[in-house]
């Protein structure tokens, strides 16, 4: 190590003003890390989500080229139509499938009805298990234990890579996880005589994934049913699953501007503890969420609330944003995703608990914070996720500045997203509120 860059580090803390000695010793870290990603890690629906026989109803295409998008977009899930495409531009790619939820109508998966029985649950008098998708379409239960339905999985999977040349990555695994998470309003009954428990059924989870020919996103981490993480959080450990997926991340609702649409309280704390069981299991966690595509201050707030919830326990390898917000140049990225922390001062928690300050705030400073790849300062992310009381800001000095969000979408001249800084923290964290500070 050279003395210059000794001194280069020590320089840093100096001209960023660290008051806490973690935080100056954090700064001077930064020094000797290699460049940060210019984003944090992104994914994004290219194509149909859930076929290219659902295209009318849910598309999502984009107006620049793949190699533009590739700038920003970490993971795609698209379809077959332009899966090869995008994976050649180097963005890794994901189909969307659902064994569990089994139709004839091609929702979600494309008209996948295995021809064998003993692929389905079966009531006491032998009737399908069937869930009741939107109060009207009947999906019929898959049997996760039935080497007919992994067979037909399996099967399903290939005929999506012979058609794009290998082009998938992963495979995104809808609705798995223990039945009893879909008890009300979806699965009609739970009768002992054809359900093995929650218990045995997680075993099948684990072996039936363990099998897919290709790594495996797991989405059903949203469910947690007064539990202090989701009942499905364990199963991402699971051999050949690569990615939880927490549908709804700190924030509930399909675009809406009303601010209570920003998870507070027990189901925030519910959501930080389980992102922190996914990433201590070395896999991705993956933020998903519809905030509002409004250009307006209320749609941003959100925005900025469910990037800082993220940051609280950001992992640079693990944590994914994906936010569903309709922009102009139709590339899924919104522009507080080239925010990145980097060195923090606390490691990661065991629990969100650990982050929670005297003043009712969570938080946790950051030694070297980037935009674009460029150092912009040690920062602090803070969340208070109290429905109704704000709560004093918890860092008494050095924070001169707050991130700002405005407008939607990465891609120069064609989109108007922009991160900019603004005044000094408030004295106050505003109920379901945040701040991204920099010294």
């Amino acid at each position: 190590m050279s003395p210059t860059r000794l001194l280069g580090g020590a320089l840093i803390a100096l001209l960023l003003g660290a008051c806490d000695p973690r935080v100056g010793a954090a700064q001077a870290s930064v020094s000797e890390q290699s460049s940060p990603a210019t984003h944090v890690k992104t994914l994004g629906l290219v194509g149909a989500e859930h076929s290219a026989r659902n295209a009318a109803d849910y598309d999502f295409g984009i107006g620049v080229s793949y190699a533009q998008a590739a700038h920003w977009l970490t993971w795609a899930a698209t379809d077959d139509r332009y899966a090869r495409a995008i994976h050649a531009a180097g963005i890794k790619t994901t189909f969307y499938a659902d064994p569990h939820r089994l139709s004839a109508n091609g929702f979600p998966m494309a008209h996948a009805t295995p021809p064998d029985e003993s692929a389905y649950y079966h009531n006491c008098d032998g009737s399908r298990v069937h869930t009741s998708y939107n109060g009207s379409l009947r999906q019929d239960v898959g049997n996760l234990a039935s080497p007919a339905l992994a067979a037909f999985f399996n099967t399903y999977i290939d005929t999506h890579q012979r058609a794009t040349g290998n082009a998938y990555d992963a495979v995104w695994e809808d609705d798995a996880g223990p039945l009893s998470e879909f008890y009300q309003p979806f699965v009609e009954s739970l009768p002992g005589c054809w359900y093995p428990g929650d218990a045995r059924y997680d075993e099948e989870q684990r072996a039936f994934d363990a099998h897919t020919h290709v790594p495996v996103i797991f989405e059903n981490l949203a469910n947690h049913h007064g539990s202090t993480v989701s009942q499905s959080a364990a199963l991402v450990g699971a051999p050949n699953v690569i990615a939880g997926l927490l549908e709804f991340c700190f924030a509930n609702g399909y675009g809406g501007n009303d601010g209570r649409a920003k998870e507070a309280g027990e189901i925030w704390s519910v959501e930080e503890n389980t992102v922190l069981q996914v990433i201590a299991e070395h896999r991705m966690l993956i933020c998903y969420n519809y905030p509002s595509s409004a250009a307006t201050p209320a749609a941003f707030d959100q925005r900025g609330y469910i990037l800082a919830s993220l940051l609280l326990t950001y992992d640079p390898e693990e944590s994914v944003l994906a936010e569903q917000v309709t922009t102009a140049s139709g590339v899924p990225v919104e522009p507080e995703a080239a925010f990145v922390p980097t060195a923090p001062v606390v490691p990661q928690p065991r629990t969100i608990e650990g982050l929670r300050t005297a003043t009712g705030a969570y938080a946790r400073e950051y030694g070297g914070c980037y935009l674009h790849g460029a150092l912009i300062g040690a920062c602090a992310i803070v969340v208070n996720p109290n429905a109704l009381l704000p709560v004093p800001f918890p860092y008494r000095d050095g924070y001169t500045r707050t991130l700002q969000i405005s407008g939607r979408g990465v891609v120069s001249g064609v989109d108007d997203g922009a991160v900019a800084f603004g005044a000094a923290p408030s004295a106050f964290v505003a109920p379901r509120g945040w701040v991204i500070a920099v010294r």
